[in-house]
């Protein structure tokens, strides 16, 4: 039999292994991103163009090629009848092969610009897969968040129906027996009635906060969830310095200066397509066949080759005006961002601030609601409320609380939101990172 002090022990053990595995939202976030499909589709994204990237750069370096063939072969030329006694035709084993070898020594700078460009679009993806990370952590966030919502109004509202159903016990009672009339009953089922409606829209409520964890996250967790938390001073001290910081954080800002520089090195690189380039070379050739047919062959040359082409159907100059209208597609497509991105800042400024005020006002008027549930219950005591009042009261503290917890977590969430449009982190990576490695 075990000891009481081992058994205290043991329990305090498990308390603290069932704390310690407890979810929270940075972790929830960190899970996210891990899993989700479309950071994962982001990415391989932006390894695709990282590769374009290693394509375009394989340019800058000489260029193999070879061939060769070996055949049987029947000839009947010129030559054949010449040499030949009995048919005027030759048979011959034939053997041919070619080597050559060539590099690009100037194409004014084509080949630069076009690496460029393609490096250029590898940041842009990159900075694409960082706003998807952004996206995916912050819909964790808030699913996370209105889990712990629900959760908290949904056990509230189940005391206050539980109050609420002993205080209307007790007033039909009192109508059965001749203590109250009629009214007070239907007044009491009113409320009663309310209480009902709030459970089972909180229970709602919690089924669609869940469908969204399980979008975001993958599943439920299988351990408690913790209290989201979150510093309000990690939040830019002006509404001007939040857009300021937007505008520069910002990854989807960042892809579309990058998209812009892309399309410049693809004008530079359309501009001089119909110049003409000069490159090196070095090929060999040698053939191996009887006298008969031809016999045996060999070249070899190095030589400087000037090459030109030029499309009198235009080809050239479209591909040109294209990578103009392109250049001046992303260029107002950036001027669009930075209005969209300032908009969403002032948008998410002015919702952090309201929930944060209002929570203040809740938070005063929930103080004021529980105070006023006392007295009404002393005065109840002392038989100068009824216990209608005492139960609508009741009730009136249980909307207070509905309207302080909503604010608490729709400052919360402004602040994640508030952060997410001007592309700060949402959550400690290396916490995370360190949490995973532990698992």
């Amino acid at each position: 039999m075990l000891k009481i002090p081992t058994l205290i022990l043991l329990c305090t053990s498990f308390f603290w292994a069932s704390y310690a595995h407890a979810e929270t939202i940075d972790e929830a976030m960190a899970r996210a991103v891990k899993s989700h499909p479309s950071i994962h589709a982001s990415r391989a994204a932006a390894e695709a163009a990282y590769q374009t990237v290693q394509e375009e750069e394989a340019a800058l370096y000489p260029t193999a090629t070879a061939s060769g063939s070996f055949v049987r072969i029947y000839s009947n030329t010129t030559t054949t009848r010449g040499l030949s006694v009995s048919r005027g035709a030759g048979y011959s084993w034939f053997g041919e092969g070619s080597g050559s070898l060539s590099q690009t020594l100037y194409d004014w700078d084509a080949t630069r610009s076009s690496i460029g460009a393609a490096d250029f679009r590898y940041q842009s993806a990159e900075s694409l897969s960082d706003a998807q990370v952004l996206n995916i952590a912050l819909t964790a966030a808030q699913s996370y968040i209105q889990v712990m919502r629900a959760k908290t109004l949904l056990d509230r509202a189940q005391q206050n129906k539980s109050l609420i159903q002993g205080y209307y016990n007790r007033i039909q009672s009192a109508f059965e027996e001749g203590g109250v009339d009629k009214s007070q009953v239907s007044r009491a089922r009113d409320i009663l009635s309310l209480a009902d409606n709030a459970v089972l829209q909180l229970e709602t409520d919690m089924q669609i906060a869940q469908a969204n964890y399980k979008e975001a996250i993958g599943d439920l967790p299988e351990t408690d969830m913790v209290e989201p938390t979150v510093k309000a001073s990690t939040v830019p001290e002006t509404i001007q310095d939040a857009i300021d910081m937007a505008h520069n954080f910002n990854p989807q800002v960042r892809a579309l200066e990058d998209d812009i520089r892309a399309a410049d090195m693809d004008v530079s690189r359309e501009k001089v397509s119909h110049l003409p380039t000069l490159n090196a070379e070095v090929s060999a050739f040698k053939r191996d066949q009887k006298d008969l047919v031809g016999g045996e062959s060999e070249d070899v040359r190095g030589l400087l080759v000037a090459n030109w082409g030029y499309s009198f159907g235009g080809a050239q100059d479209a591909a040109y005006r294209r990578a103009l209208s392109t250049l001046r597609q992303f260029q107002n497509d950036y001027l669009a961002l930075k209005r969209q991105i300032q908009r969403d800042v002032e948008v998410a400024w002015a919702t952090y601030n309201l929930s944060t005020q209002r929570k203040e006002n809740e938070k005063r008027r929930l103080a004021a609601a529980e105070e006023t549930l006392q007295t009404y219950l002393e005065q109840y005591e002392g038989g100068q409320q009824s216990l209608l009042e005492v139960l609508s009261v009741t009730n009136a503290r249980f909307q207070a609380q509905r309207g302080y917890f909503d604010n608490v977590y729709q400052e919360i969430g402004a602040i994640y939101n508030l952060k997410a449009v001007i592309g700060l982190p949402l959550y400690n990576h290396e916490h995370t990172d360190n949490v995973a490695a532990a698992e």
